[in-house]
């Protein structure tokens, strides 16, 4: 359950070093230190993700229709195009929403919270794949037996 938000809480760091004083805020425009190469360096990853993420779990330029639909069902680029562009209004909008971490409190997330979580999932998916506990409708239905 980690891996989705971890990825994103790395990737939504910024490139900026945190602002300590009021003195650093007025003194430090925001445009200038946001419009420089080495915020660009640091946003470049979350946009040249988006064609690969695509490709791997999106379907690509498949569409999302199916075939009978005349248009909208053929594959083309720009069912790609639009996927890609989709992925990339959800990274501005994740990084425009959340709150940025420093690293110290992603490794935290991630030590304390994600994986005692990841720990409980497998421990309980092991309880239900026992085998008195296997026949219930619950279990046959959750594992699509």
């Amino acid at each position: 359950p980690g891996s989705p938000s971890s990825g994103i809480a790395r990737v939504n760091g910024d490139s900026q070093p945190p602002m300590n004083t009021i003195v650093d805020i007025v003194a430090t425009s925001s445009m200038l230190a946001y419009s420089a190469r080495k915020n660009s360096d640091q946003v470049m990853p979350e946009y040249s993700t988006s064609g690969p993420a695509t490709i791997l779990f999106m379907g690509g330029w498949l569409s999302p229709f199916p075939r009978a639909i005349p248009l909208l069902g053929e594959p083309g680029i720009w069912w790609m195009i639009i996927k890609m562009m989709t992925l990339m209004m959800i990274f501005v909008w994740i990084r425009a929403s959340f709150p940025r971490y420093r690293y110290d409190q992603i490794m935290r997330l991630g030590w304390k919270i994600f994986i005692p979580i990841t720990i409980v999932w497998i421990v309980v998916v092991g309880l239900m794949m026992m085998e008195p506990i296997n026949n219930l409708p619950i279990i046959n239905w959750w594992f699509g037996k």
